[in-house]
């Protein structure tokens, strides 16, 4: 018996197909994804959303600050189209009403077990998805435990999160005991801490743990990840394997066997055009939200603060830097501030609209200003020059 995974992930409130910056047409956005994924449905498939769709987009800025009441345009996307979903990291940085919005009013069910709210998972622990010929399929989803470190005490309020590798120990053994699955899927918005030879990745702070997952849970047939944004499709430890990069511009392909337990992975670009119904069901609010892009913020005279080459900028220090650097010390009362140039950043022009600025500051960060020694300070200016390295005589990230 064979079947299908089609997962997205890393969506990050990013619906249509075009940039905001200049409304130039690219593959990315849930509506191509959607398009895309109907190609590849046939009667043995499910389809999954792995989280981080609720906040990243001018969209989503604008529904939160203006039009909160209204149905949330990614409800409108996923309606009877996602069978399981995943909560991310990033959908709690607009408070656990919204969250709970989302998840009480979706088609789909959600599958997050380890955050739990007055001790009550936010999410089913499990899920037994029984196909037509009688295979069962067991999901189970968790997210990175690592979101106090992060988030706004009041956003947060109330929620427990449990070590998803503890909770995947526990829960996998739990459910494959007493329910005995056919397959059992572990859905983790979490990335992987070192690489398929066991080379440490990234720090291992505890935020990501798949490789540990998939090391130590032996009753796990695929896992799917998500949260480092990264194209990896392959195995691990004998487990077919996935992560996409961000904002809907790929999604990943399991096929699965469950007589000979082996899976492929593929990740497959979001290049299908986008049903024009659908298109046309978010005509009115992107009236809206472009109106509200174009409004004007305020001038810059004397200087040039349009990003040209992002690792130029990097490199040696952009006056656009520079300006939002000053204006965070104005803010706050503070003597150093610190800035990035997030990828795509377009700088400001001699008119600045709101535009531009999300254009150049894509998330609706939080600006914090904190007490440090001159220990931490030197910490902090080597972990920047960790950024580079040296290749052949020039200096590249």
């Amino acid at each position: 018996m064979k079947f299908r995974l089609l997962v997205s992930s890393d969506v990050h409130g990013t619906v249509m197909p075009y940039r905001y910056s200049d409304l130039k047409p690219c593959d990315h956005g849930f509506l191509k994804v959607k398009a895309t994924m109907k190609k590849c449905i046939d009667e043995n498939t499910v389809i999954i959303d792995n989280g981080d769709i609720l906040e990243g987009s001018p969209l989503l800025s604008y529904h939160y600050r203006y039009e909160k009441d209204e149905k949330n345009p990614m409800l409108s996307c996923t309606e009877n189209f996602v069978d399981y979903f995943n909560i991310g990291n990033h959908d709690f940085n607009n408070g656990p009403e919204e969250l709970f919005d989302y998840i009480s009013k979706s088609t789909g069910t959600c599958i997050c077990g380890n955050i739990r709210y007055h001790d009550v998972p936010i999410g089913k622990e499990y899920v037994i998805h029984t196909l037509k010929d009688g295979t069962r399929l067991a999901f189970i989803g968790a997210c990175t435990q690592y979101i106090p470190n992060w988030e706004k005490p009041e956003n947060i309020e109330g929620f427990s999160f449990e070590d998803a590798c503890v909770f995947f120990q526990r829960m996998c053994r739990k459910v494959k005991e007493e329910e005995r699955p056919d397959v059992l899927i572990a859905v983790y918005h979490g990335g992987y801490e070192k690489d398929f030879e066991g080379r440490e990745l990234i720090p291992d702070t505890g935020e990501n743990e798949a490789y540990r997952i998939a090391e130590s849970v032996p009753e796990i047939d695929i896992l799917i990840t998500g949260h480092l944004h990264l194209s990896i499709a392959g195995t691990l430890f004998g487990k077919p394997t996935s992560q996409t990069r961000p904002n809907g511009v790929e999604f990943a392909l399991i096929d699965y066997d469950t007589d000979a337990k082996t899976g492929e992975v593929k990740l497959i670009p979001s290049t299908a055009e986008a049903d024009p119904k659908e298109l046309s069901s978010f005509e009115e609010i992107e009236k809206r939200v472009s109106k509200w892009l174009d409004s004007p913020m305020g001038r810059v005279r004397g200087t040039d603060l349009r990003i040209k080459d992002e690792e130029e900028a990097r490199l040696h220090k952009h006056p656009l830097v520079s300006f939002l650097n000053q204006v965070e010390k104005e803010v706050t009362g503070a003597e150093l501030a610190s800035t990035a140039i997030f990828s795509g950043a377009i700088g400001f022009p001699q008119e600045i609209t709101i535009r531009d600025i999300v254009s150049t500051y894509v998330y609706p960060n939080t600006l914090v200003m904190m007490e440090i020694d001159g220990k931490i300070l030197k910490e902090y200016l080597e972990r920047c020059a960790e950024y580079f390295k040296e290749e052949d005589g020039k200096i590249v990230p």
